[in-house]
């Protein structure tokens, strides 16, 4: 079992993003990605790694095991909770995080926001490990902020407007795209943010810290799963400067034809200036084989 990471900072001139490797013993391996954001993102993200990593080190490896493998959504959860109060009062900002335990042959995901993570399987083929979309644009997750408060509005191709989808469950399409309004990724996405009535904006519905968004619905809890790893397969981690500049098979494609981390840095740099230019995002990778 190995697990290798990368940062690259982009186009940005602070590196918000974060990751830590724990191994426990030969038996487990924990990694956790964090893309902060907003004021103190990166030391929001960089308390996220850490925190959640002492709590778990300081675990026997007897209860760590008892807690991952019977009790994952109840442990994520409570993980969460503590990193999500560890990081009040650093900033105004918060931070993604996705967290990845494999023991042996089983890989226990949790996350909130947007960084997220894919297995890649023995023939070259992604599957989304992360499939509950932590936005607005997700019908779930709209319905579920929206219900917390009628206060929300939303940003949508760079316009202002009350609502995403109409009591019937339709997407509201809004009545045009503001000039200058940029795609979020490679696939065409524009972007949707939640809007407080303070006027801050979030582009995630889920994340940690964040305290402008906590009594209107966007929530620390995590969307939790469960995966069996096969021979010759392995994980990819990673924050939002890696997946929006990619698909996820081209990613399991780099992976699989053995790209190292390095080398896929410089292949995400030259997308990120093709799509972004200077605006290109802070990268975290990490492969777990």
């Amino acid at each position: 079992m190995n697990c290798t990471g990368i940062l690259d900072v982009g186009g940005g001139r602070v590196q918000q993003d974060a990751y830590r490797i724990l191994r426990i013993g030969s038996i487990a391996c924990v990694v956790i990605v964090c893309d902060g954001h907003g004021d103190g993102g990166e030391l929001i993200s960089e308390c996220v790694v850490n925190h959640i990593c002492d709590l778990l080190s300081d675990m026997t490896v007897e209860v760590f095991l008892e807690k991952v493998c019977n009790n994952w959504e109840t442990l994520s959860t409570s993980l969460f909770s503590s990193a999500h109060d560890a990081v009040c009062g650093i900033g105004s900002g918060g931070s993604t995080a996705t967290l990845v335990v494999r023991v042996q042959n089983n890989a226990h995901i949790a996350y909130v926001g947007d960084s997220k993570a894919i297995l890649v399987t023995k023939g070259g083929e992604s599957v989304d490990l992360c499939r509950e979309n932590h936005s607005p644009m997700s019908k779930e997750e709209y319905n579920r902020i929206r219900s917390c408060s009628s206060k929300l509005l939303f940003k949508y191709g760079g316009n202002v407007q009350e609502d995403i989808f109409d009591e019937s469950g339709e997407f509201v399409e809004p009545d045009y795209i503001r000039t200058g309004a940029s795609h979020k990724n490679v696939s065409g996405d524009w972007g949707c943010h939640v809007i407080a009535p303070s006027g801050s904006a979030l582009a995630m519905t889920r994340a940690l810290g964040d305290l402008a968004f906590s009594n209107f619905g966007v929530s620390h809890v995590p969307s939790t799963d469960i995966c069996t790893i096969g021979e010759g397969e392995s994980i990819v981690i990673a924050s939002d400067g890696l997946w929006d500049n990619w698909v996820d098979d081209d990613v399991a494609k780099m992976v699989h034809g053995h790209v190292t981390l390095n080398e896929m840095v410089k292949k995400n740099e030259k997308m990120g200036i093709a799509h972004f230019g200077e605006a290109r995002d802070n990268v975290c990778i990490v492969i777990i084989t």
